[in-house]
């Protein structure tokens, strides 16, 4: 008998929000208070992606007032919506106690929340909003509208940063794999690709980028909407053609990576040889970042592997995708440490269901030492770099 069934629940539950709320409150206050001695300072200058809040709240409040209002609330309104994310898929495959406890694994990963603190704003925040909002795509019951969803929601992510888009690749990858694996799955990625063209379309024309970014490596430009754009229309005409044998299918793959590499070598071969600009890989970080970013999504990647093996019906294929998805991320992270926001943030929802399971286990046990040992190693789990910052503190103290 499988530990996972089919118990999708209603979007947000009344019990879902006020958890997640409750969650949100606590992490609120502590980064207000943590982060006082800044607010108090207002030496932060306003970051693009608070300009609109800051415009909102002028009339009211007064420019000087607005500015550090929306620096102090635009991060903690960001927070929330991602907590909500992260808790709608906990709270409707595994419960709301998972919800609640994916929640405070989203909190404690350091290299997380430093971009949700207040008075530090950047596009950080935004891209871990846009992949989670993506990840609840994946979870509809509609191909259609979660393809919609998951398209939108990557070309929003690059938007604010084109650092995303290897994972955008690996999420293409997996719906393809949908498609190889069921044909009738072969509308996920269809809409996926039309909502990506699509909605980078209307980005760029609202942004005003259209005219003058021809082909930009690190933004979002006319290259990338011609890839998008071409890949969109070749799996459309794949999928019209009906069911067809997977060597078909592969080949159409093959036309649309093909092509979209053809594209970027006629509009902008230095992209296809120059990596990201400024990114450092993990080995050249400190020793307690490192740790901090290591090892909760190996732990997280484990247990995602672990609940895929004992569920069954679409849940197995939910949590193996997952897996992949997860793994990708961490993969990424190793090259370029910036996308380690986005690998924590993934972990913490099969990070939230292993410490359930641990909390359960260590409950069990009778003897104060072990009970507190494994308690112990319960915080070590969510918060890893917690000893070698204590230590790296004693030794600079």
């Amino acid at each position: 008998m499988s530990l996972f069934v089919e118990r999708r629940r209603p979007m947000f539950s009344a019990e879902l929000t006020a958890r997640v709320t409750l969650a949100w409150t606590m992490i609120a206050a502590l980064l207000l208070v943590t982060n006082l001695p800044g607010i108090l300072a207002h030496d932060t200058p306003a970051a693009g992606e608070s300009v609109r809040l800051i415009a909102a709240l002028r009339p009211l409040l007064g420019s000087s007032v607005a500015t550090s209002a929306a620096l102090i609330l635009a991060p903690l309104i960001l927070l929330f919506a991602c907590l909500m994310l992260i808790g709608r898929i906990a709270g409707r495959i595994m419960g709301d106690e998972v919800a609640l406890l994916a929640c405070l694994a989203f909190a404690f990963c350091v290299p997380v929340i430093e971009h949700f603190r207040p008075m530090q704003i950047d596009h950080y925040g935004g891209q871990i909003a846009c992949v989670l909002l993506a990840m609840n795509g994946l979870m509809a019951r509609s191909a259609r509208v979660g393809g919609w969803l998951v398209g939108s929601a990557l070309a929003l992510g690059l938007s604010f940063s084109i650092e995303g888009l290897p994972l955008a690749v690996a999420v293409l990858g997996v719906l393809a794999g949908r498609w190889l694996g069921n044909r009738a799955e072969r509308q996920w990625l269809v809409s996926s690709l039309q909502a990506l063209a699509a909605s980078t379309a209307v980005l760029l024309l609202l942004g005003g980028g259209a005219p003058d970014v021809i082909a930009a490596c690190n933004a979002i430009s006319l290259m990338h909407l011609a890839m998008f754009a071409w890949g969109a229309a070749v799996v459309t005409v794949c999928s019209a053609l009906g069911p067809q044998p997977r060597l078909i299918v592969s080949t159409g793959f093959t036309l649309v990576v093909g092509g979209a590499l053809a594209i970027v070598s006629q509009m902008a071969p230095q992209c296809l040889a120059n990596g990201p600009d400024s990114a450092l890989p993990i080995w050249q970080q400190p020793i307690p970042t490192v740790v901090q970013m290591v090892l909760p999504p190996a732990i997280a990647i484990w247990a995602a592997t672990k609940m895929a093996g004992r569920a069954s019906s679409w849940l197995r294929g939910w949590w193996l995708q997952y897996a992949v998805l997860l793994s990708a991320a961490f993969v990424i992270s190793i090259f370029d440490s910036r996308a380690g926001a986005v690998a924590g943030a993934l972990a913490a929802i099969p990070l939230g269901w292993q410490v359930r399971e641990w909390l359960r286990r260590v409950r069990r046990v009778r003897r104060p030492a072990k009970r507190a040992l494994g308690y112990g190693s319960v915080v070590f789990a969510l918060v890893p770099a917690a000893p070698a910052f204590l230590l790296a503190t004693a030794m600079t103290g």
